[in-house]
């Protein structure tokens, strides 16, 4: 389930990119995250029920004021990276768009272990190492042949750190909430100020909406509904250190499906700098644990 997950959210980065050349950025996201919102609104209670840690009285037992306002919180910080995601997709001038994208934003897994020094947990030596490969791996993604720093790739740099920040959000909120419940909340709450920015700054037709209907479809039922359903059913069964490890393989599919898909191709260059990227992000994963830690 973990691998599914990750093949979906891996081809999502190619269709994400086809989208953005078809439709304006907050247009797309308010579509797919709406169309994600239904879909884990509609399955919420049907997990409710088989949950053996809590007790499904009726859909306003888990979409209730607490759940709503934690994913509400969750969400602005999701809208607020995933704007700057799309943005970068609809207006880069990368020939290999959606892998470098995937790789780049997948730096959130590294961020993450950093971000706990603000809550006095202190990353292992691994995160360090994963950290000094990860800025080796992102010079040689974000800098041009003539050694020229591409400034607009900050917006995805930035993007990582924002979906790190949510998953800390995430883990905070998470304990006594129905977690696809709290993800339709986010889902829609995403969606509203997307559809507040496209009555803003765009203007959507018809025509538009229909030529970018198979992104959306993509983005919204399988990247947004089913791969977030595969991830809170697969978790549940799987060891946190395996899993994030199997998660980071997300990069890769990336650059899969951005050949396959939009026929990208990357520099040699650039498939160093993928590498190192990957090779940052699975190394901040090893936690040394102790004898006595890993018998439980």
């Amino acid at each position: 389930m973990i691998l599914a997950t990750t093949i979906i959210w891996g081809a999502a980065f190619a269709f994400q990119r086809m989208g953005a050349g078809l439709i304006g950025p907050f247009t797309f996201i308010a579509t797919r995250f709406f169309i994600g919102g239904l879909v884990t609104m509609a399955v919420a209670p049907f997990f409710a029920r088989r949950a053996k840690d809590m007790v499904y009285t009726g859909f306003g037992s888990i979409f209730n004021r607490k759940t709503i306002f934690a994913g509400a919180i969750c969400g602005v910080v999701l809208f607020i990276a995933s704007v700057l995601q799309q943005v970068w997709l609809a207006d880069t001038t990368s020939d290999a768009a959606a892998s470098k994208a995937g790789f780049l934003t997948s730096l959130y897994v590294v961020f993450v272990p950093l971000l706990g020094l603000f809550l006095r947990r202190r990353p292992s030596k691994f995160v360090w190492l994963g950290v000094i490969i990860a800025v080796a791996g992102i010079y040689l993604l974000t800098v041009t042949d003539d050694l020229q720093f591409m400034a607009f790739d900050l917006l995805l740099l930035t993007c990582a750190l924002l979906f790190a920040v949510h998953i800390m959000f995430i883990d905070h909120f998470a304990p006594g909430h129905d977690n696809i419940a709290l993800s339709s909340v986010q889902f829609f709450t995403v969606a509203f100020f997307a559809f507040i920015g496209m009555l803003v700054f765009e203007t959507p037709t018809l025509a538009e909406l229909q030529a970018a209907a198979i992104p959306l479809l993509y983005t919204g039922l399988l990247s947004s509904g089913v791969a977030y359903t595969l991830q809170t059913k697969a978790q549940k069964i799987t060891a946190p250190a395996v899993a994030a490890v199997l998660f980071s393989t997300e990069a890769v599919f990336a650059a899969v499906f951005g050949f396959i898909i939009l026929r990208e191709i990357l520099t040699v260059q650039e498939i160093i700098g993928c590498i190192l990227v990957f090779i940052a992000v699975v190394i901040s994963q090893v936690s040394p644990r102790s004898r006595k830690e890993q018998v439980r």
